[in-house]
């Protein structure tokens, strides 16, 4: 994964994190929200290795 492709997944994982939030809010319903944190998550251990790597 590039760099630049990490900080788009990461900027997903953040657009659904607020989805998630605000569908666990009105709905009372989690899977959005999990799901982000597993994007948001994995995209940010993508730029750490990118970083240490250089």
């Amino acid at each position: 994964m590039t760099k630049n492709t990490a900080i788009m997944c990461l900027g997903g994982g953040v657009f659904l994190f607020i989805l998630g939030a605000v569908r666990l809010w009105n709905q009372g319903d989690w899977v959005l929200l999990i799901l982000s944190i597993l994007i948001i998550a994995f995209s940010t251990s993508s730029l750490l290795k990118i970083k240490n790597s250089e």
